[in-house]
Order: C-alpha cells, then structure tokens, then sequence
C-alpha cells in the first residue's frame, strides 16, 4: 500500500510530516501551520478504467473538523495529535 509522502504540495503551499504513527500524522507547511489529522487509507477501485491501488490519502477539504485539523501553535497540534484515536474497527 501507498503511505503518504514525507512531502506534499497542495493549496499552494508545501506541507513536511513532522511526526506520524501508523494511524495519525502532524505536517507542517511553509506558512507555520500545522495540519494534524487521522491517517485515512482509500480502498482500491477503479476510475475511468484505471486500477488505483489502496492508499493513504491526505485530508481532503471536507474532512478537516472531522479527521483533520489545522492549527497555528505546535503546542495545540500536539494536543490533537495525542488526541486522536486510532479507527474502530467493525465487529
């Protein structure tokens, strides 16, 4: 499986992963935000008749306030961080 990428360009801007586990990730861009969010994995699937394999994938925009957070100080982000939860798994 694809992990996301130690860099990330997005929005203009560059985000660089400061920390991560194997569920949460904290990056940090070249504006001094921080970008704390749940690692979320996409299953694989097809589109317009390309195989994509299962991935990670950064947050989306709809999905900050939800898995993914963004923050001025490192001290807030790492309060989220420790914060999140890993996914429950479906019994």
């Amino acid at each position: 499986m694809k992990q996301l990428d130690l860099e990330i360009k997005t929005n203009s801007r560059t985000y660089t992963q400061i920390k991560r586990d194997s569920f949460r990730a904290m990056y940090l861009s070249n504006e001094d935000y921080y970008e704390v969010f749940r690692v979320d994995v996409k299953p694989e699937m097809e589109m317009f008749g390309t195989i994509i394999p299962e991935h990670e994938h950064y947050p989306t925009t709809n999905e900050f306030g939800i898995i993914a957070w963004c923050v001025r100080s490192r001290e807030r982000a790492e309060k989220i961080y420790n914060s999140i939860e890993p996914k429950k798994v479906k019994e």
